[in-house]
Formats: structure tokens, sequence, C-alpha cells
């Protein structure tokens, strides 16, 4: 208030003295002979693209409701806090987060806890209207309402209610403990726009789900960018939005490209018609590195180091091959594939096998090391374990079991390279194996993505933490929108060991968890490990503010604000 008075006051004293000194100063006089003077004005600022590429495009916009691909919703949703570099949390809708010192943050003594949010003043939507605590309400009953197959309920299911103090004030009540209650990030009681949604989930949730709001230009959210145009099966255009929590961005336009095929995307950045490749596997980003070398044309970054992963399909599925419901079968499966050739093969000499998904570089490896199982390439033991489940070699070198059925196991993915070498690999033992690519439409379709026969690819999927919770798995109820569990592995001791991630304010009693899900993740075979990811980031030179992150679970796009565009095509 102080601020805003003193400048008024000085800008009417200006104001005084430049009349006084246009009264004083002599009348102008036209000039004598020649043109008349030129003027030059400041060209304005061109306007700034970034072109960026991505494998598959969403099925709708926000990420509860619909599944997106490649952290993209961090462009259009923003939370109360986003996760810097180094995953310390940093406010973004919030002015500040809540804390145990300060009251804001209380832990009862029956395991019941209240936490108090306050947002910055003057907040917008992307079309101006006021963000406020009520939005948040709002964003809570839909996310906890069973009649919306929301993707991931976590955290609003520990919470027993989410009311607005005052517009700036948003007060939770935890049903328990929850250790990321301080610091909701992406994805996590993401506000909802209620002045244009909130009278048609009153009135009709069908309607409500099925809107185009969700699916088109209409949508209104509160990140760094709103979408103006979408060329279905192309590419998906956004604006910067000047009302964004940190301030305007430093890029104008941003459109992203859907591209399946990646070589398409490396041809078409040497071509300098794409900016950024936010999933290049590690040999693509070497081979852009290695023809940027001489011109300094583009840079790699790594923003977290991530785990590959077999999955198995437990859950009933058409043409569903059971056998991978017998351990032994799934131990012999992981005995049968070269992992460390593997690696060479997909990220090249930074290429590193994983017994789990924790690297060696973490502080609870040394622990895990101890306790995990392993399962060394030896196609002999991979033999033994199958002749161990029933399937014994037989014709043309395959196995089959007592009726004379081959084992038949498909290996779905979305990048060939890796599912024809460990088909390779798998047929070597006798199993009857071939990869199936999942492209086009399929990548979109979210129960075929979950409808598998018997395993599945994830590359780079997930953080340290292995998500197998039961709840998390996909079905008919929630759309088949769980991706972290696609073969909807189910097992009471995970659950509970999971819930302590979620409930336990001890660290050492997390990291105890976290231990013993490792344990029990391997020797149950609940996925396979497989290798590591880079996941690196690939940007052209002109390309500014993207920055390498000491992070577990990577977003490429979790400081896009700061990004900037330095010359145009």
């Amino acid at each position: 208030m102080f601020g805003t008075s003193l400048n008024r006051q000085l800008a009417t004293t200006l104001l005084g003295l430049v009349i006084a000194l246009a009264a004083c100063a002599p009348a102008p006089t036209a000039p004598a002979t020649g043109p008349r003077a030129q003027t030059t004005d400041p060209a304005p600022q061109r306007a700034t693209l970034l072109t960026v590429a991505i494998p598959s495009e969403p099925s709708g916009l926000s990420d509860k409701l619909f599944q997106a691909s490649s952290d993209m919703d961090s462009l259009f949703e923003a939370a109360l806090v986003y996760l810097d570099d180094t995953d310390a949390p940093r406010p973004l809708l919030a002015e500040r987060t809540p804390s145990q010192s300060d009251g804001t943050w209380v832990v009862n003594a029956d395991g019941t806890m209240r936490t108090i949010y306050t947002l910055k003043p003057d907040l917008k939507w992307q079309d101006g209207h006021p963000l406020t605590g009520d939005d948040f309400a709002f964003a809570y009953r839909v996310y906890s309402d069973e009649e919306i197959p929301v993707v991931r309920r976590l955290p609003e299911s520990l919470m027993s209610g989410v009311v607005a103090r005052d517009p700036r004030t948003i007060e939770i009540a935890w049903r328990e403990p929850y250790v990321g209650a301080g610091r909701l990030a992406q994805r996590e009681l993401t506000p909802q726009p209620r002045h244009l949604i909130g009278d048609l989930y009153a009135q009709d949730k069908a309607a409500f789900m099925n809107s185009s709001f969700w699916t088109t230009t209409e949508y209104v959210g509160s990140g760094v960018f709103r979408p103006t145009a979408w060329e279905r099966g192309i590419s998906l255009t956004f604006a910067a939005n000047p009302y964004f929590a940190l301030g305007k961005p430093g890029v104008d336009t941003l459109r992203l490209m859907f591209i399946s095929d990646s070589n398409t995307v490396v041809a078409r950045m040497l071509a300098s018609a794409i900016d950024v490749f936010s999933e290049a596997t590690t040999t693509q980003a070497l081979t852009l590195k290695e023809r940027w070398q001489e011109d300094k044309g583009g840079d790699i970054y790594v923003i977290s180091l991530k785990t590959r992963r077999l999955y198995f399909q437990f859950r009933d599925v058409p043409n569903h091959q059971k056998a991978v419901l017998d351990s032994r079968v799934r131990q012999a499966l992981v005995h049968a594939i070269d992992r460390s050739a593997l690696a060479t093969a997909v990220q090249g000499s930074l290429g590193v096998v994983s017994d789990t998904a924790f690297p060696r570089g973490s502080t609870l490896y040394p622990r895990i090391d101890r306790v995990i199982a392993r399962y060394p390439f030896d196609v002999g033991r991979a033999q033994a374990l199958l002749r161990e489940a029933g399937w014994t070699p037989g014709a043309e070198g395959l196995v089959r079991d007592a009726s004379g059925r081959a084992l038949d196991m498909e290996v779905r993915t979305t990048e060939d390279q890796d599912a024809t070498i460990i088909a390779d690999y798998w047929k070597q033992a006798g199993v009857n194996s071939a990869p199936v690519i999942i492209s086009g439409v399929n990548r979109r379709d979210d129960e075929y993505r979950a409808s598998f026969p018997a395993t599945q690819l994830q590359g780079g999927s997930g953080g340290y933490l292995t998500n197998l919770y039961t709840a998390s798995a996909p079905s008919a109820a929630n759309r088949f929108r769980g991706s972290n569990n696609r073969g909807t592995y189910s097992n009471p001791e995970f659950d509970r060991l999971f819930g302590l991630q979620l409930t336990a304010l001890d660290p050492n009693v997390r990291d105890d968890a976290l231990v013993e899900i490792e344990r029990l993740i391997t020797h149950d075979v609940a996925v396979a490990y497989l290798i590591h990811d880079a996941a690196p980031v690939v940007a052209r030179s002109n390309v500014k503010g993207i920055k390498n992150a000491s992070k577990e679970l990577g977003n490429p796009f979790w400081n896009v604000w700061e990004w900037t565009v330095e010359d145009q095509r």
C-alpha cells in the first residue's frame, strides 16, 4: 500500500515538471527546407515458437482423469508446488508450504492430520477468472467421487475433506498420515475450474466426463500454456499463459508433435524442424550429439535415471498366457535374457543392468543389494526352471506342456529394438516368442495397453518406488487408465509396504519398507528389472533453460516456463 502511494506521488510530481517545462519551452519551428524528419520505431519483438516431439497423443487434458503422456500435463496444469531439479518442493500456486513448526501442519494423536495451504494473491485461470480455494475443494469432490473414473486417487483417497476457509486458504483434513502432505505437487489435488464445469458435474456426471472441455481447446487450466489448436493425430499447439503463477513463460507458442517413429524425430531434429525430443533413447541421443559435434547444434540433458521393466499379465484377459502366473516361468524368462548385451544394444556405452530399481549410487543400495534375488543370464537354468513348471523340450527346439502346446510368449512394447532382442533370447531357451509393437491408435487405447496376453515392456517407467499397488491397477471401473500396474499384480503384503511409503512420517520406517519392497518384488518376480534408462532429453542449441536434474522420477518439462528460444526458423 505504501509503495503504491509513493509511486503515485512520484508520478504526479514528474507530470507537473513535464507540464512546467513544456510551458517554458520555445514554440517549435518548421524545418527550413528538405523532407520531413524521419523517426524509427523499434521493431516489434518476434514471437517465439518451440516445437517438441512426443511419441503419443493424450486421450484428454487433465492427467487425473485421462492418461497423458510424456509428463505433458505439467504444461497445462499447475499444482500447489513443483519439484525442482533436486526434487525439493518449491511454491507454485501456494504462497508457502505447510510446516509443523508454524502450526499449518498438525499431526494428531490418532494419526489424523490437518494441513493448511495459503495461495498466492491474485491467482487466475487461463481465461482470467480468479482461481481460489473453492477450485481445490471442487477438485477434491471430483477426485474422491467413485462414480468418476479417476486414473490415480492418491493422495485424495487419504483425505477426509478439503474446504476453503477463504479465497486464499485451503484446509485439508487427512484420515491418516501421509508423508507428502506438505508438498502436494503435480497430479496431487490439482485444481479444477469450478466456474466452467462445476454445474455440469453437479447435474450430469457422465456428461461431465464426456464433455468436449477435456478434449478440445475449450480446456482452461492453470498451467504454463493454454491449448489453442489440436490437430488429431498430428499436433497440439499451446499459447503462453499470461496469468501463470510464476510469470509469463519465456516461449510464446509451444507445439507438441505426435511422432511415434523416433528415427523420424531424429531426422527432423537434424533438419531443424524439431527443437526438443523428450523421449530419446540413449543411442539416438548419442547419435545426435555426435552429428552436432562440429557445429554444436544441440545438447543432451539427463533428467532422471529410470528403470526399464518387463511386466507380466496377472489378470484374465483374451488369449491370456497363464503360464506367467507360475513364478518359476517368470524366473526362467528373466534368466534367459542377456541383460548386459541388452543394455549395450539399447543404451550404448551408458548401458547398465538393473537388478533393482535403485541404482548403485542410491543410499539404500547397499541394504537392498543384500536381500534381493538375482537372475543372471543362464539358458541352462532357464530351461531347468521351465521343466520344473511342466514345460519340456519338444519338436523344433520349443518347450511344450503335457498336451503338446508350445509356450507362446508375446512381448508388447512401443519400441521394437529391445522387444526383438528379448524375443530372440527367449527363442534360444525354447520359448515361442515374438515382439508386438504398440503403434498408432493402440498407443492411445488404454484398454488395449492393459490387456497384453503375456508380457509388456515399459521403458523408463516409474521412479525408484515400483508401484504395483492393487488399487492402481487398470480396470473397467477406471476405464483401464492405470499405467503403473498394467499387469494387475496384487499382493496384500506389497500393498501394506507401499502404504507405508505414503503414510509413515518416520523416514527410517519408509526406508525399511523400500528395502522389503525390493526383496518382495525380486523374489516373486512381480516385474522383471532389466536395465537403467538415462532418460535423456535432446534439444537444439537454440533452446535455453533446460537443466540436468538429480531426480528419481524425471519430468522433462519441470521448469518449462524458464525455457527460451534464441533463434527462429
